[in-house]
């Protein structure tokens, strides 16, 4: 049985900002709190390549000191 979080983390991959810049023809917004935000703390969806989320949006990484 796996948990939540092994089950998320299969489908989720680091991305920097320049890669999400590339892809889109304008810059990636986190599907979680709807911003721009921090661009170098999003990931992008392994499966569909499309949508991205701040890690400080998401409960499978812990939270930062301070970020970027």
């Amino acid at each position: 049985m796996t948990t939540n979080k092994e089950a998320n983390s299969n489908i989720i991959a680091a991305t920097s900002a320049k890669d999400s810049q590339s892809q889109a023809s304008c810059p990636a917004e986190c599907c979680m709190c709807g911003d721009y935000g921090v661009s170098n703390e999003l990931f992008r969806c392994k499966v569909c390549q499309f949508r991205s989320q701040h890690r400080y949006c998401s409960n499978l990484y812990p939270k930062a000191e301070s970020y970027q």
